[in-house]
């Protein structure tokens, strides 16, 4: 049965499509943009009617100090009025002055002194007022007893000038004068006045413009406008704070545009809430859904084992969790690659779901892992029917690309009972009888019993232990001779680890060997194997050493770089060392492998692929590795002599390795009458309890001083087994 998506675990997946986003983004980037650009354009607009309307009233300013001052120069009689002897020095007040002109070119006559500054801005408007009326074609001032003026108007000039801390406006113009005794005189009328409050208040007025300041020199323009007047005598600097409708508009443009990208997103929520609702079924199930066969996945499995320890505790009813896990289905990748591998589950998973009563739910955890929850069991009979049924529909062959293929399947299964709330140690325990359905040879079924709780307990006791032996070198290396076929003479030995527990004794290299490959120890265990036996072997001259590497050890990151490490640590020579691998590990991953041994082989390690024969790949990996060496696998050697099929296995081997430039070892020699059929054979080396048993580092030295390992059979005695 298919699992259901129970209500309130469904995920609310909310993406927007991708050409909305786009939408969106677009029409937020143009509404920046329109609104940037309506505020500059405005703006700038604004500022130069204001600095043209700026420019005006200067200008009219200008034309009003030399008007007024013409009006003054056209009363003779009024002459006597103005100060004759200099402008005055309270600049902050509005006055007329008559400045006398030289008649000689060489600038002002004697007179009263000027400000430095403001002589500076009149040294040449009085020097043109003077020119002017030295060349003036008028001719003589008519003849007269009352006082007469000649203004030149157009030789007038106006400007601005800093005097100390004030800035005045002022006006120059050039008259020729007469008074009545007969005097004349060539003099400049100069109207000045203060550019005060009331100056830049008129100013303002006149340039509809407000907060305008004149300076000589630059001023801060912090949110304010200017430009240069220079169409005076001496260019200002003006400023004033500007009108900014480009900003107005672009609030004005920002609401409008505010209200429509609020209309298009709420369009665009409206339609996604539509979308979502539309779609969230489907969603919340792909999010529960094991893509592969459209099972469950191990989320909504857990999630109904939930409810069902819930269901228990209400009404006591029970249920089974089943763990299953196909046998040997790494096989079947490897030779149909991932897409046999993929039909081989989807129809595996049609089997087990036909098998399945109503009401039992089915689930894929990942690769080849299933889960069931039975439901509604009332003793263990129930749990052994359905396990039957699955085991049964597994026996027929699997159709993978036109090909039979027959693969089993192993199950573990715990029960609930009335009052078990904890999920994780009910999964628990139904992977711990599927791990003991697999070690007890798979292919069939297995129920939890505490005993597993006590088997794993003294594994990780085991584990605890293991781990402090690696790290207090509580460990033993022992050597078993390899000699050679023709004279029998030692001519290498095999590291064998060995842990004698000072509490448990003796423990069998199978058993503490599994628990390093299952729980991680298994690098810490093979270095430091490699390098105790190194560091004896490297007193034994002559003698090769052969030290086996498990599949995980070969595949660490650092593998390489701890051979190299270890040789150089120990000073063992590269050429008298062998490494055994197992077809298991070249084959796992031959691109990775083939890289390791070619590096390997660079350094001058030797390699030698050990239970030759016992896989199916081992021919066509031989070709393609650079190995040195093959070991007959002990089964076939000894039962030799039993049986002529596994005696033509042997010789074919041996013939294959002669031809291939191998060495060729077969293992397992334990009789006499083993010995000849091998040297016939072809074997190069022979490794057996007929040469001895392991044997600790002692013993190695006399085995090479006594030239024949059989002839010194005497210590067999004395051997640690």
């Amino acid at each position: 049965m298919r699992f259901r998506l129970r209500k309130g675990h469904s995920p609310l997946v909310s993406r927007l499509p991708a050409r909305f986003v786009a939408a969106t983004c677009l029409i937020l980037v143009c509404m920046v943009i329109l609104l940037a650009w309506s505020r500059e354009s405005g703006n700038a607009s604004a500022r130069d009617v204001e600095e043209a309307r700026l420019e005006s009233a200067l200008n009219g300013q200008s034309n009003r100090l030399i008007l007024e001052t013409i009006n003054q120069a056209a009363k003779p009689r009024s002459f006597n009025s103005l100060n004759s002897s200099a402008p005055a020095e309270d600049w902050a007040t509005e006055r007329f002055g008559i400045i006398e002109l030289a008649n000689d070119g060489n600038g002002l006559s004697a007179g009263p002194e000027l400000p430095a500054d403001l002589m500076t801005t009149l040294a040449q408007p009085l020097e043109r007022a003077r020119q002017a009326i030295s060349q003036s074609l008028r001719g003589s001032i008519r003849e007269s007893q009352e006082p007469n003026t000649q203004v030149l108007p157009e030789f007038g000039s106006s400007g601005y000038s800093k005097i100390g801390s004030h800035l005045i406006a002022w006006a120059l113009v050039p008259v020729r004068y007469q008074a009545g005794n007969g005097e004349a005189r060539k003099v400049a009328i100069l109207r000045y006045e203060p550019v005060d409050t009331a100056f830049l208040a008129r100013l303002a007025v006149e340039a509809k413009t407000s907060f305008v300041t004149i300076d000589t020199t630059p001023g801060p323009s912090t949110n304010l406008n200017s430009f240069t007047y220079s169409r005076a005598n001496t260019p200002v600097y003006v400023s004033w704070k500007p009108d900014r409708p480009g900003d107005r508009m672009s609030n004005v443009l920002s609401a409008i545009l505010t209200s429509i990208m609020a209309l298009y997103t709420g369009f665009v929520a409206f339609y996604m809430t539509r979308r979502l609702a539309e779609s969230e079924t489907d969603n919340a199930r792909l999010a529960a859904q094991d893509t592969l066969t459209g099972l469950a996945n191990r989320l909504l499995f857990t999630i109904h084992v939930d409810d069902e320890i819930v269901r228990t505790k209400r009404n006591g009813a029970s249920f089974a969790l089943f763990y299953l896990d196909f046998d040997r289905f790494k096989e079947v990748n490897d030779t149909f690659g991932h897409d046999g591998g993929d039909k081989l589950i989807v129809s595996a998973a049609r089997r087990i779901e036909q098998s399945l009563r109503h009401g039992d739910r089915l689930a894929r955890f990942g690769g080849d892992e299933f889960g069931i929850l039975q439901l509604d069991i009332t003793s263990f009979h129930d749990c052994e029917v359905l396990a039957e049924r699955i085991l049964n529909s597994m026996r027929e062959p699997f159709d993978i690309n036109g090909q039979k293929v027959y693969i089993g399947i192993s199950i573990g299964i715990t029960l609930s009972s009335r009052g078990t709330q904890d999920r994780g140690e009910l999964m628990r325990r139904a992977d711990l009888a599927l791990y003991r359905a697999k070690n007890q040879g798979r292919a069939r079924f297995v129920f939890f019993d505490e005993a597993m709780n006590s088997e794993l307990q003294r594994q990780k006791r085991l584990e605890d232990e293991l781990r402090q032996a690696i790290k207090n070198d509580e460990l033993e290396v022992n050597y078993q001779p390899i000699v050679t076929s023709g004279t029998q003479k030692l001519c290498g030995v095999e590291a064998l680890v060995r842990w004698t527990s000072p509490e448990r004794g003796a423990i069998h290299p199978q058993e503490f060997i599994t628990i390093a490959e299952e729980r991680g120890l298994i690098v810490d265990l093979g270095n430091w194997v490699l390098r105790r036996a190194c560091e004896d072997a490297r007193h034994w001259p002559g003698i090769k050493l052969a030290v086996n590497v498990s599949a995980v050890q070969f595949r660490h990151k650092d593998f390489l770089e701890n051979i190299k490490q270890t040789l150089q640590a120990t000073g063992f020579p590269p050429n008298r060392l062998e490494l055994e691998l197992t077809e298991s590990v070249v084959i796992a991953d031959a691109d990775q492998a083939e890289a390791a041994i070619i590096e390997l082989r660079a350094m001058g390690v030797r390699l030698a692929l050990d239970d030759f024969g016992t896989g199916f790949s081992s021919l066509i990996y031989l070709r393609r590795f650079a190995i040195d060496k093959i070991k007959i696998d002990r089964s076939f050697v000894q039962m030799m002599e039993l049986s002529n099929e596994n005696a033509e296995i042997v010789r074919n081997v041996a013939d294959l390795g002669r031809r291939l430039g191998l060495t060729v070892t077969a293992e397992g020699v334990e009789h006499e009458e083993q010995i000849a059929r091998l040297v016939n054979f072809g074997c190069h080396e022979l490794q057996g309890y007929l040469f001895g048993k392991p044997l600790t580092n002692l013993h190695i030295p006399a085995l090479i001083a006594s030239g024949k390992v059989r002839a010194s059979l005497e210590l067999k005695g004395t051997l640690a087994a």
